[in-house]
């Protein structure tokens, strides 16, 4: 019988999606990914940090950059077309966020919906290979309730919520679904 997809053997290249590539946590992540032998998939909103962080991942032609605002549906939708593409995805790393102080519509469009919308759209290949993690960079803040920061931890837990259920539903499969909460983390 006849496949109708490609096998990709284990040996192959392995890409990673980093959205929020601009970030510092996201650029060091970045790093620790592409010196492991990892093919890169960067996101990022703005041109001024791109000349910044992330000029020596251009160095690799098969890493690719794209210039998307989460927030913003057409973006997102370029986004989606992009990962629909790739048949080495075998992780998602979900940095990117608005402020701890954003509006709660921003806050749950990019940690929650855009977030949803990625899974969705690269969930059945990573079945196909039965192999796939997908993360969230979460926040301790969802645990310990610090005032001010309600929606984004609100947005936060919806995130981590869904990714749980991916857990819960897939993880036998080979595709996870995990959150990682850091507590305050001192950057630039």
């Amino acid at each position: 019988q006849e496949l109708d997809f490609k096998i990709i053997k284990n040996s192959s290249k392995k890409r990673v999606f980093i959205t929020g590539a601009s970030g510092e946590i996201a650029t060091s992540i970045a790093k620790i990914f592409q010196d492991n032998g990892w093919l890169l998939l960067l996101q990022q909103r703005g041109e001024e940090k791109l000349k910044n962080n992330i000029n020596e991942y251009e160095k690799n032609s098969k890493n690719l950059i794209i210039k998307a605002d989460l927030n913003n549906k057409k973006d997102l939708k370029k986004v989606l077309k992009t990962l629909g593409g790739l048949k080495d995805l075998k992780a998602i790393i979900h940095t990117a966020s608005p402020p701890v102080t954003g509006n709660l519509n921003d806050l749950v469009n990019v940690n929650y919906t855009a977030l949803k919308s990625i899974t969705e759209q690269v969930l059945p290949q990573m079945l196909i290979n039965q192999d796939g993690v997908i993360a969230l960079l979460g926040s301790s803040a969802m645990i310990t309730q610090v005032d001010g920061f309600e929606d984004y931890d609100a947005s936060k837990s919806m995130a981590a919520n869904y990714l749980a259920g991916i857990d819960k539903k897939y993880s036998f499969y080979g595709v996870e679904g995990k959150v990682h909460a850091p507590t305050f983390v001192s950057t630039k």
